[in-house]
């Protein structure tokens, strides 16, 4: 427990310490890139190493999403969300294209399984930004009694 709470603390110093130079679609990235880097990169070995991979996670996860979310605007934020979650629920690929920031992204499901009784599938996405960097991730969702959630 102790050292969950020093991952999660170290997670949040990430995020947040890119919040005194940035503008806001950068901090959101930094944030949710440094939590979701956090909390991958703790699934990882054990005892101390388990803190380790976490902190390097989160630090990772954290410059990658602050770089990322520089270039994103709420708008491109909302469609990846909505083509992830739409993906996540009907299996299918999706894709957006906003002409006013150049950005694009496309999403498609990589993995179903079974988790618990749940059904589960992982989405891969693909953002494409307006100088062509291209960015990667996953995010999984599964369903429950109440419908699906990631």
């Amino acid at each position: 427990m102790k050292h969950m709470k020093m991952v999660l603390l170290l997670c949040a110093a990430v995020g947040l310490s890119s919040c005194e130079t940035s503008g806001p679609k950068q901090q959101s990235g930094a944030v949710i890139g440094a939590v979701t880097g956090g909390l991958i990169g703790s699934q990882f070995g054990s005892g101390g190493g388990r803190v380790a991979a976490g902190v390097l996670g989160a630090a990772v996860g954290g410059f990658i999403g602050g770089s990322i979310g520089a270039q994103l605007d709420a708008q491109d934020r909302a469609r990846l969300k909505e083509i992830t979650t739409a993906s996540i629920k009907s299996g299918q690929s999706k894709s957006f294209r906003n002409a006013k920031t150049g950005v694009s992204g496309k999403t498609k499901v990589v993995r179903e399984s079974n988790a618990g009784g749940k059904q589960c599938r992982t989405v891969q996405q693909n953002v494409t930004l307006a100088n062509g960097q291209v960015s990667q991730d996953t995010v999984t969702g599964c369903k429950g009694p109440n419908g699906w959630s990631v």
